[in-house]
């Protein structure tokens, strides 16, 4: 199989085919989606039957737990993003036609053209197989909505005693208490909002909280913040 164009083009279109990538471009400023013929095959669609062409013809197939974090889009984050040279970086999941749920991860620059006109131009990928073979079946809970919620408290908010937190979830739990939402958490340590709530939500347990706001208070309390 040969393509027109360029080496370059071509080395750079094959090994995406290779890794798998479905490539997306997003006119933040008009609204517009672009989703390669590779990014409908993932989400399990005929590009000739399912055109994508904008957010919201995209957000019938994201899990509804999922579309607020999947489509996103604020000021405040692009403008963190851009200043820090900052990747946005999602994973959730969507719903095939055939009911199928699968697991998505996407990555994406942003791009100011230097008149507000923003654009992000990235890719997504299928990593169901990843996170089912890679999570241990006893931290499996930790991933609401993908394996069920976390487990509750084992009393009525039992003083936890001795806790000992990682740095990860200390550092998590200093941004909770300063406000911040796991996305917003997400960018400031550069790890997925899907990692951030991991740690949270191993704090809440070790921590013996109802959530992850009574989890900040509690290591403040006890003095590991």
């Amino acid at each position: 199989m040969r393509l027109p164009g360029t080496e370059k083009y071509n080395r750079l279109y094959f090994s995406l085919l290779a890794a798998g990538l479905g490539i997306w471009d997003y006119d933040i400023a008009r609204g517009s989606l672009y989703c390669c013929r590779k990014w409908h095959e993932i989400l399990g669609l005929d590009h000739h039957l399912h055109r994508i062409d904008s957010i919201e013809s995209f957000k019938r197939f994201i899990h509804l737990e999922d579309v607020d974090q999947a489509t996103l889009v604020d000021s405040n984050h692009l403008s963190f993003l851009i200043e820090n040279d900052k990747r946005y970086h999602a994973e959730f999941r969507i719903v095939r036609p055939s009911g199928e749920v699968r697991w998505i991860s996407s990555v994406a620059c942003i791009l100011d053209n230097g008149a507000g006109h923003l654009q992000a131009i990235g890719c997504i990928r299928d990593i169901t197989e990843f996170e089912t073979e890679s999570c241990p079946s006893d931290q499996k809970h930790s991933f609401p909505g993908k394996y069920g919620p976390h487990r509750p408290p084992s009393g009525p908010f039992d003083d936890p005693g001795d806790v000992v937190l990682t740095g990860k979830e200390r550092e998590c739990l200093v941004w909770v208490s300063a406000g911040k939402t796991a996305w917003e958490t997400a960018v400031i340590m550069d790890l997925s909002p899907r990692t951030i709530e991991f740690h949270l939500n191993k704090a809440i347990r070790k921590l013996n909280a109802a959530n992850k706001v009574h989890a900040a208070v509690i290591a403040v309390r006890k003095k590991l913040i």
